[in-house]
């Protein structure tokens, strides 16, 4: 029953801590543990990350940069894996960063991209398919918008197809059960 971090996370803990001197050593020590991760570690390694580089600032990205361009699955993965808290804005605000990420798991191995893919998903579908309706709209908008910058058939341009296709599925269910809820 050991807690690591409090489930509600932290408000101004680590306020600042970019500044201090070795941070990026700091970044580089949690997304080092991450290669050892568990079950455990799985679940509280990306809320540890979140918080320390204090959402994902440049200098965190750059200390990640350093393993999405390692050519090795498991380092390209775990990268992945530490994202998987971040805001579903994240990958359409770092869009060049989540494009060299899939497409360098994609150049690695199929089965390197999948799983790179599911951990990015997870952070842009946030919440259950019962997720408000706007939510669903924005992320399939978004998504058309950044697919149509790449080339067809890419990984990134894949991966945010496969966005849409899950916001306009979502959607169309929330308009169904609405549509029973309502003729009852």
């Amino acid at each position: 029953d050991y807690q690591p971090m409090p489930y509600l996370g932290f408000r101004y803990a680590f306020k600042g801590i970019s500044s201090m001197q070795g941070y990026k050593d700091i970044l580089r020590e949690i997304r080092d543990r991450a290669l050892k991760s568990d079950n455990t570690s799985y679940f509280w390694l990306p809320k540890l990350f979140k918080y320390v580089s204090e959402g994902y600032c440049k200098t965190s990205l750059e200390v990640l940069t350093e393993w999405v361009d390692s050519g090795e699955a498991k380092k390209i993965e775990a990268v992945a894996m530490l994202l998987k808290d971040a805001e579903p804005d994240f990958i359409f605000r770092e869009v060049g960063f989540v494009s060299r990420l899939l497409e360098n798991a994609y150049s690695v191995s199929n089965e390197c991209y999948q799983r790179v893919r599911s951990d990015l998903s997870s952070c842009a579908i946030s919440g259950t398919p019962e997720q408000p309706m706007p939510q669903d709209i924005a992320l399939r908008d978004k998504s058309k918008e950044i697919t149509q910058r790449f080339p067809p058939g890419s990984p990134t341009s894949r991966f945010f197809h496969s966005l849409i296709q899950y916001a306009e599925t979502a959607i169309q269910e929330t308009l169904a059960r609405n549509k029973e809820f309502f003729m009852r």
